[in-house]
């Protein structure tokens, strides 16, 4: 077991662990916005005088809020049962550096590339194998929260953006209506 190789594998855990902060910080802040989202639609759906046609964009939207939120929330329950991240067999090839690609090696393909490069010529160190297992299983986690953060994401967006595809509808819905009446033909 050299220096450089546990280098290696010392700043290759490090990144993984600072690319899942990441993910856990676009995590919270999709978190927040859904929340201050769904307090300002809660308000208009419950005030006085609102127009009932904002009554239903808001009831519309709150549901996409709310399943926005089960997505953020989800991610941040953790997931450290062996089954759920453990480092398993997958034998895709990818980038060293990039969480997805680590996410989807196992141990022996990760062994068998560092092996590859030359400067490994020899079999891991149970260390060295610890921290490769590590590497991996903090891979699939970021994998877990990215994905979770792009469901919400969609799910953010079409809930903010739902009353404006109502507002279309109902606009051509009136416009058709008021040709009909009128007697013009599409």
């Amino acid at each position: 077991m050299t220096s450089d190789r546990m280098n290696f594998l010392k700043e290759l855990l490090a990144r993984q662990f600072e690319v899942q902060k990441f993910a856990e910080a676009k995590n919270a802040a999709l978190l927040a916005a859904n929340l201050a989202s769904l307090t300002i639609y809660l308000s208009i759906l419950f005030a006085d005088h609102v127009y009932s046609v904002f009554r239903v964009y808001a009831a519309t939207s709150l549901f996409f809020f709310a399943v926005s939120i089960a997505f953020c929330v989800h991610s941040f329950l953790p997931k450290s049962r062996p089954n759920e991240v453990s480092a398993d067999d997958n034998d895709g090839n990818g980038s060293l550096l990039f969480y997805e690609d680590l996410s989807g090696l196992s141990i022996s393909k990760f062994s068998s590339i560092l092996n590859e490069s030359g400067s490994w010529s020899e079999g891991l160190s149970g260390l060295e194998k610890d921290y490769v297992e590590q590497i991996i299983i903090n891979a699939r986690i970021t994998r877990r929260k990215m994905t979770l953060f792009k469901f919400g994401m969609y799910a953010f967006v079409l809930g903010f953006f739902s009353p404006i595809v109502g507002a279309l509808f109902l606009l051509w819905n009136t416009i058709s209506d008021h040709r009909f009446k009128n007697g013009a033909s599409f």
